[in-house]
């Protein structure tokens, strides 16, 4: 009698064991394909390099569900062909754009100035963007209290020729998912969308 109380006892350790083991393997797929689900942030841009140089500006983003990210950089390539008169050069622009989706390989897709004048236009509002104010709590009565918006896109504006008032260099990043910073990074992607395809443009810099 005792034998077969002791092996029923050991039956039900051992069911309960598996079990166990089941609800923690249960546990760990979930963990992973959630995590799996997720995707990357996109590289900042800087370390990417065209023609032998380094993008001066860009712009990425990242979902508030971690399914997608991206980010665009802009080259400058300055050249001699079709510059104002008196002019030794003009600036093209070669901009580079990085598509991340959970579960999907990479897509790397380019343009230029010459074929999507926006680029342009974009980069001379990204030169007059009033970047954010720093704001402490505490030093100002009333407090000014920030607005906070928990979903929506995350969008970081970045540039590497940025200059102080004294002309000095500097380095600029600012973020954010609501206000004029992803207001401008929506505008940026909806501008440019119909630009984009896969061949790298060749470099057309300017030796003097």
């Amino acid at each position: 009698m005792r034998e077969q109380l002791y092996a029923v006892s050991l039956c039900a350790a051992l069911a309960f064991a598996s079990c166990a083991n089941a609800t923690v393997l249960s546990q760990t797929t979930d963990s992973q394909a959630r995590q799996q689900a997720r995707v990357a942030p996109a590289e900042s841009g800087d370390d990417v390099l065209w023609n032998h140089r380094s993008p001066s500006l860009g712009w990425r983003w990242r979902d508030a569900f971690q399914t997608l990210s991206g980010s665009v950089s802009i080259y400058f390539d300055p050249t001699s062909e079709g510059a104002p008169e008196g002019q030794p050069t003009r600036l093209r622009l070669v901009a580079r754009q990085l598509d991340r989706h959970a579960g999907k390989p990479d897509q790397i897709s380019w343009t230029d100035s010459d074929r999507c004048p926006t680029l342009l236009r974009l980069v001379q509002e990204f030169q007059s963007f009033t970047p954010p104010r720093t704001v402490i709590p505490g030093m100002t009565w009333p407090p000014e209290f920030p607005v906070i918006v928990l979903d929506g896109t995350s969008w970081t504006l970045w540039s590497s020729t940025a200059q102080q008032a004294e002309r000095y260099p500097a380095y600029v990043e600012f973020s954010s998912n609501a206000g004029a910073i992803a207001d401008w990074g929506i505008a940026a992607r909806n501008a440019t969308e119909g630009c984009w395809e896969r061949q790298e443009p060749p470099g057309r810099t300017h030796s003097s």
